[in-house]
């Protein structure tokens, strides 16, 4: 680490930490997210004690090692596999896009598949096999808080 790179976020995890300690809520440990290359705290005021205790789970699988691994692998993990249900998703609509792990209303994985080898892309039911998607490669993850808010509350991983 450099040490600009450091003056920069030192400062900046210094005030992030005061900021948790004064407005009153419970904040998770900062970390750094390699793509934007800052520091991001997530607030979990708004999450029951029960999500909780599965974001910090989920935060503590290293996700990475999945990117270029097939979608199964990932799902298949102790931690990934106890979600809710699961979407397939089109954007824009007729052609899929990423799928979706729904662990509650307030906490959901996309998982993205940049190069379709085994999944039809296009569909004109909507009707897509997680089987079939799950023999794909993973290109990304993003770990949102919030359900399907925007994507300022996904955390790239």
């Amino acid at each position: 680490m450099s040490i600009t790179r450091a003056f920069i976020i030192l400062p900046v995890l210094f005030l992030t930490i005061y900021c948790g300690f004064v407005n009153g809520s419970e904040k998770l440990p900062s970390f750094e997210l390699q793509s934007q290359k800052s520091i991001q705290t997530i607030d979990t005021s708004g999450l029951s004690n029960k999500e909780k205790n599965l974001l910090k789970k989920l935060l503590k699988v290293n996700m990475k090692v999945f990117k270029g691994k097939t979608v199964k692998s990932f799902i298949a993990s102790p931690t990934i596999k106890e979600y809710r249900y699961y979407v397939l998703t089109d954007e824009p609509p007729g052609h899929l896009s990423h799928l979706l792990l729904i662990y509650s209303d307030k906490i959901i994985i996309n998982v993205y598949s940049d190069k379709l080898q085994y999944t039809k892309s296009s569909s004109e039911t909507l009707n897509w096999n997680l089987s079939t998607y799950g023999k794909e490669k993973i290109s990304r993850i993003a770990l949102c808080i919030d359900g399907y808010g925007s994507m300022d509350k996904c955390i790239q991983l």
